[in-house]
């Protein structure tokens, strides 16, 4: 059996890890352009969010006037028929 000197493997370490890391390193680029695109996606989210949360306050405004103007004209029909008693 022939005996493999550490020359000889050290050399051929070297070139099976510069072939992994030719391998790795479009890998880790790839993950860095998902990872900024990742983070434009999130930014986005949270505006969307913030509109959605003044678009709601909006609406609830509008119902609680809208709400607000029915109370009174009920009030206003039923002192005119004179069907409330306070």
């Amino acid at each position: 059996m022939a005996e493999v000197s550490k020359k000889y493997f050290d050399q051929q370490f070297d070139k099976m890890a510069l072939i992994l890391k030719k391998s790795i390193d479009p890998i880790e680029a790839g993950l860095g352009s998902v990872e900024s695109r990742l983070t434009g996606v999130e930014s986005e989210m949270l505006k969307v969010h913030d509109r959605m949360r003044t678009v709601e306050e909006k609406i609830d405004r509008a119902l609680y006037k809208q709400y607000n103007h029915l109370e009174n004209r009920v009030d206003k029909i039923e002192k005119h028929l004179k069907l409330k008693t306070a």
